[in-house]
């Protein structure tokens, strides 16, 4: 598949916002690319990608940044939020956090606690 340069350039911001949770310029895009395109010409298209509303500059003189959207727009295209996970037994929840990597807090149903304190 062939990429063009926006979207080269766009990926690359991306990729190196999740890596450093920090803007970043052109002269340091351009390194961290390994690909020869000078620093004018990357600045060129980050003026269209903000121009796009993809990216944002929070100081003038500063690097860029994804926008909110570009980031639900990348999340989006790459997790499948149409899969179902039926989890059926407290074994299959702890599989499931443990393999995806995530922290998750169960509380039970009011009604139960309600339950309870009847009882």
């Amino acid at each position: 598949m062939k990429t063009n340069k926006r979207d080269l350039i766009l990926e690359s911001i991306i990729s190196a916002y999740l890596d450093s949770n920090t803007p970043i310029g052109s002269s340091e895009l351009g390194e961290r690319m390994g690909v020869a395109m000078s620093a004018s010409s990357i600045r060129i298209y980050f003026k269209r990608l903000s121009d796009e509303g993809a990216l944002k500059q929070l100081h003038v003189s500063g690097g860029r940044i994804p926008t909110v959207a570009t980031m639900q727009d990348y999340w989006r295209a790459r997790l499948d939020f149409d899969d179902e996970i039926i989890i059926d037994e407290g074994r299959n929840l702890e599989a499931v956090l443990e393999d995806f990597e995530i922290y998750c807090m169960i509380f039970s149903a009011e009604n139960e606690v309600l339950s309870e304190v009847i009882n």
